[in-house]
């Protein structure tokens, strides 16, 4: 058995088909392997052996081919080895004599294989019985199946595909290289020149943004109700985006500003409130208040801001809103303030 350790073993009990005495042998007949895949695996071996001795003299063992149209003789052991007629074929093997310690066997190796070898095949012996001088035979089968496996197909690689573009493009077109550094240079400068000017038009843009300002009250003014307070004396104003003749903060480009408000009043002797609302294009966005409930002169202040956001042209001002009579004070008490923060 120690030829056979490897293979998928098929045993056959197999029984002399003739003679008076009729004995059973074990004859071993295996593929190795039993299926291949073309494309995959190209050869396999086809391996008869008598695992016990027969009775008789061995004369011959065949493996062979069955087909419709009769057995096809791949390989025989008698006194030497052969093989059928077909070049793929090597074989090697022995028949046991008396006192012999190896085997009787046959192994056929095929190599390149192809679908024309799946079927199946049969391992054959003769033999001649010691006492009653007749022919006997002994027969083992094995099937054998061949798969057909697509060769695989790889799509072109990206460096395949530049190669044969690139091979393409230098059989079809020469290189005019003088025309294309000209041109190279041309794009080159218009790329500088383009990014100069728009590095200058950021620099207007922010200039022209970058506003701020504060402005108090120019005296004490008389508490009113539902009027813009008159915001005129200018503390600081860049970018000139706050007009004093107005008090009214004009956008000069859409963005987010801030704003702040400071308003001190003086109720004389009159109770009420007295408000401060930071309009931003009509609408509040922010308020002071004070408030007093009693008759009695009364000094309050109160401040207030917020983040607006504006679009270019909306203006920012200051409305007042009173119950109560007194005066809004002056001087650095009220004060009006708002800058440019981010586009």
């Amino acid at each position: 058995m120690t030829k056979m350790g490897r293979f998928a073993i098929l045993v056959v009990m197999a029984t002399i088909c003739c003679g008076i005495n009729a004995e059973e042998s074990d004859l071993m007949f295996a593929a190795d392997p039993p299926v291949i895949t073309i494309n995959d695996t190209d050869t396999f071996q086809l391996h008869c052996e008598l695992d016990k001795p027969l009775e008789g003299i061995v004369l011959v063992m065949d493996i062979l081919k069955v087909n419709e149209s009769g057995d096809v003789l791949v390989a025989r052991q008698r006194m030497k080895t052969t093989t059928g007629d077909d070049d793929r074929y090597t074989a090697e093997g022995h028949l046991k004599s008396t006192g012999d310690a190896q085997p009787t066997f046959l192994t056929v190796i095929i190599v390149d294989a192809s679908t024309s070898d799946e079927g199946l095949y049969k391992c054959r012996v003769y033999y001649m019985h010691p006492t009653q001088y007749k022919m006997q035979h002994i027969i083992a089968s094995v099937n054998f199946t061949v798969e057909v496996l697509p060769p695989p197909t790889f799509p072109p690689s990206v460096t395949e595909l530049i190669e044969v573009e690139v091979t393409e493009k230098v059989e079809t077109t020469a290189c005019k290289c003088d025309e294309i550094w000209d041109e190279i240079s041309s794009l080159k400068e218009t790329l500088v020149l383009e990014n100069q000017l728009l590095k200058e038009e950021v620099q207007k843009y922010n200039e022209s943004c970058r506003v701020s300002f504060s402005a108090r009250l120019t005296g004490d003014s008389r508490l009113f109700n539902n009027k813009r307070a008159p915001f005129n004396d200018v503390i600081s104003n860049k970018g000139h985006a706050f007009n004093p003749e107005t008090s009214v903060f004009v956008a000069p480009c859409p963005a987010q500003y801030f704003f702040s408000l400071t308003l001190r009043s003086h109720q004389n002797m009159d109770s009420g409130y007295v408000d401060g609302y930071i309009m931003a294009n009509g609408e509040e966005v922010a308020r002071t208040s004070v408030f007093i409930d009693q008759p009695v002169a009364n000094y309050q202040s109160a401040t207030n801001g917020a983040v607006v956001t504006l679009d270019k042209g909306q203006e920012v001002s200051i409305l007042v809103k009173t119950t109560s009579n007194g005066k809004l004070k002056s001087s650095t008490y009220s004060v009006f303030s708002g800058f440019y923060l981010y586009p």
